[in-house]
């Protein structure tokens, strides 16, 4: 088997964290629930698989991350802040900032 690289493993291990934690912010129950399955399956679950699951999502190169968190290109965001940065250095006084109509 392949070794797994620590950013990997370090990937892996913050996956896990976020799902255990939204699991229990949301209650095994409600997850048992919305999948029609036994809360007792949702719990071996995180006993027996969670930590592999995580792994998995890990080696595919995947972030686990809360839904309400946007993803950018870094190279887009690169763009902007060079550009941002290259006109914040032409001002040297505040009425430089006036919009005019």
């Amino acid at each position: 088997m392949p070794a797994v690289s620590p950013d990997r493993t370090e990937r892996a291990r913050k996956n896990l964290t976020l799902i255990l934690r939204r699991l229990a912010s949301v209650g095994q129950v409600r997850i048992a629930d919305g999948l029609g399955i036994s809360e007792a399956t949702v719990s071996r679950w995180k006993a027996e698989e969670a930590e592999q699951c995580a792994a998995i999502l890990a080696l595919l190169g995947v972030k686990v991350v809360p839904e309400e968190m946007r993803c950018f290109d870094p190279q887009k965001i690169g763009a902007i802040l060079d550009l941002a940065k290259a006109h914040l250095a032409e001002i040297e006084k505040p009425e430089q900032l006036a919009w005019e109509e």
